[in-house]
């Protein structure tokens, strides 16, 4: 243990104590996904206990000590991916080893999944008619990341999109950016029901701007992304322009993988 450093709970009883002597609040740094296998806030390699610097201006009594990081060295890390992953308590038991594999698309696209989270890098796309087990299959491959202590998010892309609109303020932009830089740079992403996005010039601006960072970044981040359509030019809805089909096509970059889902109906059971 480093002698020079102390508690996030010092750290935080000292900024309650000196703000008033400066003329910007000192901060300490938020936490923020990085990379497979360092700690989401620190950003130290797994398994070795990370440190923190405030953010306060020459003179404060924090100013260059070191900080422990509450998630490694208080064993926060778990809570902190579970909060993280966007899942409904529900959602949270969905396991890819209770996936219903009875038909060959069900079964590749499960062991695409399980290859997947060993890797969890690069683009996997999965298409397929309502209730085949996409969502469920999404929320597996998060929580077995989750498992893996690595961090994940699922995330509605309508109900993304809602957010986003709503933090978007023209006379303070920079309000958009951290819920938006969060999606960016999560280790891993799963994007559910992208083709139920209604693909107005905001919306395929923003699709377009995550999407082509994730791919440019795909040797160290991970996307899943479903649809209800197969990812092609020629079947997607009639009102998508054609900088979304960019989109579609980019998902057949080398290195990514699309596997269609096929099947009855399996919502009820899967998700018991």
């Amino acid at each position: 243990m480093n002698n020079n450093a102390i508690s996030m709970a010092e750290a935080k009883r000292i900024l309650a104590e000196y703000p008033p002597l400066f003329n910007h609040p000192p901060q300490l740094p938020p936490p923020r996904p990085k990379r497979l296998g360092e700690c989401p806030q620190c950003g130290w390699p797994k398994g070795q206990p990370g440190f923190l610097q405030a953010f306060v201006p020459l003179g404060h009594p924090l100013f260059g000590l070191l900080i422990q990081c509450p998630l490694c060295w208080n064993g926060h890390l778990p809570a902190y991916l579970e909060a993280l992953c966007g899942l409904s308590d529900k959602m949270l038991g969905w396991s890819l080893d209770h996936m219903i594999r009875d038909s060959e698309g069900r079964r590749q696209a499960w062991a695409a999944a399980k290859t997947f989270c060993k890797q969890p890098t690069g683009w996997l796309t999965l298409w397929g008619s309502y209730g085949v087990g996409k969502t469920f299959t999404l929320a597996g491959i998060v929580n077995e990341i989750r498992r893996q202590e690595k961090a994940a998010m699922y995330v509605m892309v309508p109900d993304l999109l809602d957010k986003l609109r709503d933090s978007y303020n023209p006379d303070a932009p920079n309000a958009f950016d951290p819920l938006f830089e969060k999606v960016k740079n999560v280790p891993v992403l799963a994007l559910d029901e992208l083709g139920q996005a209604r693909m107005t010039p905001w919306v395929v601006e923003k699709m377009f701007q995550l999407l082509d960072f994730r791919l440019r970044e795909a040797a160290r981040l991970g996307t899943i992304i479903s649809l209800h359509f197969r990812p092609q030019a020629e079947d997607a809805p009639a009102d998508w322009p054609d900088r979304a089909m960019a989109l579609l096509s980019r998902m057949h970059d080398d290195g990514n993988h699309v596997v269609e889902m096929d099947g009855s109906d399996v919502r009820a059971a899967m998700a018991s």
